[in-house]
């Protein structure tokens, strides 16, 4: 097993089982036993089915002899996190064509997300995974996950996440924090300031 993504409450384990590869969503053990944040997770699982994007990693059906109601599976795809894609090949950045790709289709994902009256709220390099066959997006850990929770509970300072959902009264406008991360995912990608400085653009 291997954690390919990992939020503050979730993540997403890589298993290989008699040569079947699979993905799969799950609770942290440290929140199983909270009945607040397992009802979360299970309403996030249900509206998760419902999406249908080619740029969001889908939530597959529960099997009925499902080991537990806090994890769910994922479409079994090869795929790795942007960041690490980045750290593994920094040349990247300097395909100028491919990067406008990739913001074209996280814009298209969140703006997905958006008319379903979802917001991501957890958007960073690690939250956002390529194909490795075609280096497709695919969105994924998005926070409708913790629907019942306060924002608080469920996010950490990265650079990306907007502060004032850290504020004692967290804003209404949610949609607009997803902006605020889009633009600092963008400067992450362009600036590329955590890459060695002849990979810079």
């Amino acid at each position: 097993n291997k954690v390919l993504t990992n939020s503050y409450l979730t993540e997403t384990i890589k298993q290989v089982t008699d040569g079947t590869r699979t993905l799969t969503l799950r609770l942290k053990p440290a929140y199983i036993s909270d009945e607040e944040c397992v009802e979360s997770f299970q309403e996030a699982a249900t509206l998760g089915r419902e999406l249908k994007h080619p740029n969001i990693l889908r939530i597959g059906q529960l099997p009925s002899s499902a080991p537990s109601d806090t994890e769910v599976p994922l479409e079994p795809l090869l795929c790795v996190t942007l960041e690490d894609y980045l750290h593994e090949n920094p040349s990247f950045v300097t395909e100028g064509k491919e990067l406008e790709r990739i913001v074209s289709e996280v814009m298209e994902a969140l703006d997905y997300l958006h008319g379903k009256g979802i917001c991501q709220l957890d958007l960073h390099p690690r939250n956002i995974l390529l194909t490795k066959s075609e280096k497709r997006v695919k969105l994924t850990n998005s926070f409708f996950t913790y629907a019942h929770l306060t924002t608080q509970l469920g996010l950490s300072p990265n650079g990306f996440i907007a502060p004032e959902l850290f504020s004692e009264n967290p804003p209404e406008d949610l949609i607009a924090c997803d902006i605020y991360a889009l633009g600092k995912f963008i400067s992450y990608l362009y600036d590329m300031g955590t890459l060695p400085y002849p990979y810079r653009k």
